[in-house]
């Protein structure tokens, strides 16, 4: 045979023929187990964006601006917003690479501030804090490095709450 006289001719073929037998084996293998469905509440994952951005806006109307210190145990909150305060506010700690470091606080008011008891434990890494009212009409966002102390979270400007 040529294939034998002729060894390039020979490997460019068998690469050839492998290809197309891999081919063969990536179809059956997607017809015996297709892509499954989306889940049935896909399109409300949408919907859940849409809100967020609505209370994004909705902090950025009120100009919120809070300013976090956990120490001692304890989370607090120092809030400025236009209008009344919320009677309670939900605090969500984030930890980037740990998730059994993740917490969230009802802080509850005391004085000029709102306070819990927490116990974040130091993470020596980035954190994400979420703040929102009680009613979650509202919440700001911020990345903060580890120790969580003196964090300024602000809301954003309205024309860059994406729309």
């Amino acid at each position: 045979m040529i294939l034998l006289r002729n060894p390039v001719l020979g490997v460019t073929v068998g690469v050839l023929l492998a290809a197309i037998a891999a081919s063969f084996i990536t179809l059956g293998l997607a017809l015996d187990a297709p892509e499954s469905e989306l889940p049935e509440e896909y399109h409300w994952e949408g919907f859940r964006l849409d809100r967020d951005f609505d209370r994004s806006r909705h902090a950025s109307a009120l100009a919120v601006r809070a300013t976090l210190d956990v120490t001692g145990g304890m989370c607090r909150v120092r809030l400025a917003m236009h209008g009344p305060h919320p009677p309670a506010l939900r605090l969500t700690l984030t930890h980037a690479t740990l998730p059994r470091l993740d917490r969230s606080v009802a802080l509850q008011p005391v004085g000029n501030a709102y306070e819990a008891p927490c116990d974040v434990a130091p993470g020596k890494a980035a954190w994400r804090v979420a703040l929102e009212d009680s009613a979650r009409t509202w919440s700001v966002r911020e990345r903060a490095p580890d120790p969580l102390h003196d964090v300024t979270l602000a809301a954003a400007p309205a024309e860059a709450v994406r729309r």
